[in-house]
């Protein structure tokens, strides 16, 4: 029999204080109970950060405990045709309908890529359909997922983390909450770097610069290679921005940069990258 005196939390007389307890234990209880890792990025208060660990504990409760249900038996099984039987403008009417279904069932799904039509519809139908979610639902949350979680696009996903990177170096937020790097970084004469090295670099760049703004840029090309699962890509374009020093001189930094990436656990990773106003640590030419 469990001691209630064992999940009893010695509390004082600051609320706010009693919060930040009350959180460090629910996430205790969703790593010992459910195996769960939480992670919360941000500065946000404590009584938001103690609704949402609530929120996911009663979520992760309900999911192994209530019956689950396709995507399909979700929608109330829709009448549709196989993608075989309809015209292109059929397709068209068919998709926007389980759109608007799936919109109502509180279901959101992304295509990251540019596909067709027909390929979206066959895709929701013939795989999407017999997807299985738990029945019990959170007031306000959001099935979301995206076509590439089922049919990798890698070209797709290399501009999205290159897109990803370059509004995180402008808005100042390549720290240790951004995971689009790698945990080691590669140099081209062989030369190896933590990652917590790069982003002390980053920093103490973006101290002298403490804002940087007006920023343009184009991917002029993405491509990569795989092998046995192992893959290697980049992204290179053109990209110019402002950067202000404390004494607010505004110093315009433009030219041709490289993004280097490596295929880590089915996500794309960068390693190596050359980008204006960046210069890497202790190279040895």
């Amino acid at each position: 029999m469990n001691n209630p005196r064992q999940n009893q939390m010695h509390l004082n007389n600051n609320p706010e204080e009693n919060i930040r307890m009350e959180n460090e234990f629910l996430q205790l209880k969703l790593k010992a109970e459910l195996g769960a890792e939480t992670f919360i990025a941000g500065n946000f208060p404590p009584q938001v950060e103690n609704e949402f660990l609530k929120n996911v504990l009663a979520f992760e409760n309900s999911f192994s405990t209530t019956p689950m249900k396709t995507i399909y038996e979700l929608l109330e099984k829709p009448k549709h045709k196989p993608e075989i039987e309809l015209d292109d403008n059929a397709i068209e009417l068919a998709l926007e309908v389980l759109f608007t279904l799936m919109k109502k069932k509180q279901i959101t799904l992304e295509f990251l890529g540019a596909y067709s039509s027909r390929t979206k519809y066959k895709f929701i139908t013939e795989e999407f359909f017999n997807e299985a979610v738990s029945e019990n639902r959170i007031p306000g949350m959001i099935w979301d997922l995206n076509y590439e979680e089922y049919h990798p696009n890698h070209k797709v996903e290399i501009e999205q983390k290159t897109m990803s990177f370059i509004t995180a170096w402008i808005d100042q937020k390549i720290n240790k909450d951004y995971f689009g790097l790698a945990d080691t970084f590669i140099m081209p004469n062989g030369q190896i770097f933590g990652k917590d090295e790069i982003l002390n670099k980053i920093k103490n760049i973006c101290k002298s610069f403490p804002e940087f703004k007006d920023c343009s840029y184009t991917i002029e090309k993405v491509d990569y290679e795989l092998q046995n699962n192992i893959g290697m890509g980049f992204s290179e374009g053109i990209v110019k921005y402002i950067a202000m020093s404390r004494s607010q001189e505004k110093i315009t930094i433009e030219g041709q940069f490289k993004l280097y990436f490596t295929l880590e656990f089915n996500s794309w990773s960068i390693f190596y990258f050359i980008f204006p106003g960046f210069e890497f640590p202790f190279m040895v030419k």
